[in-house]
């Protein structure tokens, strides 16, 4: 039995605990997460793992919303939990949307939003319905770590519950038992499609929207339909994609965060954001261009990850203006074989120190996005 020392009421605004010592503070996350369970009236909900003084390696605690008590899975021990004033929940499905679920989802402009899925247990992507969808977006465009879904009626719950929506985890859990599963946001592939959504909305929304466009713009297809007229005389006999082109790697997300910086601009193509006052060859509203970089093959998984590391960056056009930067790996039956990195580049005014038809300057790694390792023969 623990013997709890006298301490002073909480009087902050926030979602605390008591310990044996004092009242502790939960995480912004947690917070949230009780928040939104209380207005929505729901009797439990699954903390998950966290750490304390007791258990400095993480227990499992759930929450008691009619009692008000945090009760550790494992011992069973119950602690008081105090709610003082503080910030509203974030908003339920039907608040988020500000119409009824039945009615369309869409975003500013009339473009469709993503749809967002979760995996049943027969591995099966079901979508969840236009409210709960709306609702996980803003609650992720408005900074919170969860959210909630509206009733979903399973064959185990045939009345229907609502789920906990990890938005950090992108994992739904059910608040009785615990378990979770993945969600998984499915984005359409024309890159066209996935920019017009992007100038659509604002914040979280928009950055994700920006790295899928990045990500539809770089698959192998669609490079390799804009490398035409760009390889010859050259044969391409190998290509390989930098496994750093994802959300949460540096060299991508310092790239998305450019792209971010220069969405208004695009939006309405302005000269001033783009170079010769056009847009490139990807024919996308962005100043966007593809152009080759050489160097010694055993530079190349280090610029995958980190990007170019001099203040001064050259670029050749076509790959016969850099194929005189290497040196050739071998020789094939059709002539020397050789590399050179494939960059997507960020044409902006205020990084390109010069561009000719043939080479472009850059003084911004953040501009430039390592894409494909290429190998050439001839």
């Amino acid at each position: 039995m623990c013997i709890l020392l006298p301490c002073a009421d909480p009087a902050t605004p926030g979602v605390w605990w008591r310990d044996d010592a004092q009242w502790r503070r939960y995480p912004l996350h947690l917070e949230n997460a009780i928040r939104n369970a209380i207005s929505r009236g729901l009797p439990s909900l699954d903390l998950g793992t966290f750490t304390s003084d007791v258990y400095p390696n993480g227990a499992r605690y759930t929450a008691d919303l009619r009692a008000m008590r945090q009760r550790n899975v494992g011992s069973g021990y119950a602690r008081d939990i105090r709610v003082i004033g503080g910030p509203p929940p974030a908003p339920a499905p039907s608040q988020a949307l500000g119409m009824p679920s039945q009615q369309g989802l869409q975003l500013p402009g009339g473009a469709p939003l993503p749809t967002i899925h979760w995996r049943d247990n027969n591995n099966n992507l079901r979508q969840y319905d236009a409210a709960t969808s709306r609702a996980i977006f803003r609650a992720g465009a408005q900074g919170y770590s969860f959210a909630q879904t509206a009733p979903i009626v399973t064959a185990a719950y045939p009345m229907g519950i609502v789920y906990t929506v990890d938005l950090q985890r992108m994992v739904q859990r059910n608040p009785f038992t615990g378990r979770e599963r993945d969600i998984v946001v499915q984005f359409p592939h024309n890159p066209f499609e996935l920019l017009k959504l992007a100038l659509g909305v604002t914040g979280q929304d928009r950055k994700q929207l920006l790295g899928a466009t990045l990500e539809a713009f770089c698959s192998e297809d669609s490079v390799m339909r804009m490398l035409s007229g760009k390889v010859a005389p050259y044969q391409i006999i190998g290509k390989r994609r930098n496994p750093n082109l994802q959300p949460g790697q540096p060299v991508f997300d310092k790239f998305v965060d450019s792209m971010e910086g220069i969405a208004t601009g695009c939006a309405n193509l302005s000269p001033s954001n783009l170079i010769d006052g056009q847009t490139q060859a990807s024919g996308l509203p962005l100043p966007l261009q593809l152009a080759f970089h050489g160097t010694p093959p055993e530079n190349i998984n280090s610029i995958f990850k980190e990007g170019m590391r001099s203040t001064r960056h050259w670029f050749g056009c076509t790959a016969s203006i850099s194929r005189s930067y290497v040196t050739p790996t071998r020789t094939g039956p059709a002539g020397p074989v050789w590399k050179l990195i494939l960059f997507v580049l960020l044409m902006v005014q205020t990084v390109v120190s010069s561009k000719s038809d043939s080479v472009v300057v850059m003084t911004s790694a953040h501009h430039e996005l390592p894409v494909y390792e290429i190998t050439f023969q001839g």
